[in-house]
């Protein structure tokens, strides 16, 4: 009963993360930010190492039912190189997008350093195969496993522990990156805890990928698009905000508000910077957000997003 379960939640898992992968994508059509770019990335990988489990499970149960030296190889090799090979390609790339997310310049020795230890984490694989070829009661791949996912986990929440606590945002932009780094530490802190332990560490994993297939899409929309990027870049150079003021019929006084809101102001700093009543600064924002047909800022710029898409 606990294998259906789990199997059910790997593939709702594996349904969400197809869907957050588009998402995201779009997301980064909009603003071009190349850590989204390697968030796709980590997120291809998460799930392709899902699906990886759930191959593993499908030819173990089913396809080579009647052939068990073929199923335990098969098994064996999904189960290990493959998967763990493909997790080592996640967390590398998951420190790269998080170290640039928290205002940190990865250079090019850096991005060499983690493309030489995937080579070897490779190569290695490779010898512990042949070693599993030759003698299938080899530990080499079981005890490389281990290593790497422990190396990989610990390294992880090590680095977002330092990177949240640290990281060089400022502003809106710093309570933005703090979101990101406490969930994903948050997460892998059980992962640690449950990879090699818990009797039902398979349920719980899978819970897990589920929350890290849904996160994204609620980081992105309420955290990243409100406080981490400044949506007044997206008005540069194609008259998009003209074009708002003009098409929805925004008063002067409302375009002021609304270019003040983009920038993060809060209603008492809009009444500060304008010179007006915070009941003024109410009433306008209400009218503005009935012109706009929307309830708040973060569906403000959602709207200018769409909008910017259409250009």
């Amino acid at each position: 009963m606990l294998a259906h379960i789990n199997i059910m939640l790997q593939v709702v898992a594996l349904f969400a993360g197809v869907w957050i992968v588009f998402y995201i994508r779009q997301v980064y059509k909009s603003y071009g930010n190349t850590f989204l770019r390697r968030l796709i990335w980590v997120s291809v990988l998460l799930n392709l190492w899902l699906l990886i489990s759930l191959m593993s499970k499908y030819i173990n149960i089913n396809v080579t039912y009647f052939y068990s030296s073929t199923r335990i190889a098969w098994g064996y090799i999904l189960r290990h190189p493959v998967s763990t090979i493909i997790f080592t390609g996640m967390i590398l790339t998951f420190l790269l997008s998080a170290a640039e997310l928290f205002g940190y310049k990865v250079s090019i020795t850096t991005r060499n350093i983690f493309t030489g230890i995937f080579i070897v984490v490779l190569i290695n694989y490779l010898m512990g195969f042949v070693l599993y070829v030759n003698n299938p009661a080899s530990q080499w791949l079981d005890y490389t496993d281990i290593i790497l996912h422990t190396a990989g986990i610990s390294i992880t929440y090590v680095a977002l522990s330092y990177l949240v606590m640290f990281n060089s945002q400022e502003g809106n932009r710093k309570y933005a990156v703090k979101i990101f780094g406490i969930f994903y530490a948050i997460v892998f802190l059980p992962f640690a805890a449950f990879v090699f332990m818990i009797p039902m560490k398979l349920t719980i994993l899978s819970g897990l990928f589920i929350l890290s297939n849904l996160f994204p899409y609620f980081w992105l929309r309420y955290f990243f698009s409100k406080y981490y990027v400044d949506p007044l870049r997206l008005f540069s150079g194609d008259g998009l905000f003209d074009h708002i003021v003009e098409k929805y019929q925004v008063s002067k006084r409302e375009s002021e508000i609304m270019e003040l809101l983009l920038k993060g102001k809060s209603n008492k700093e809009i009444e500060r910077e304008l010179f007006i009543s915070l009941h003024t600064v109410r009433n306008h924002i209400h009218n503005l957000y009935q012109k706009l047909g929307v309830n708040s800022r973060g569906q403000l710029i959602n709207l200018i997003l769409e909008k910017k898409s259409k250009i």
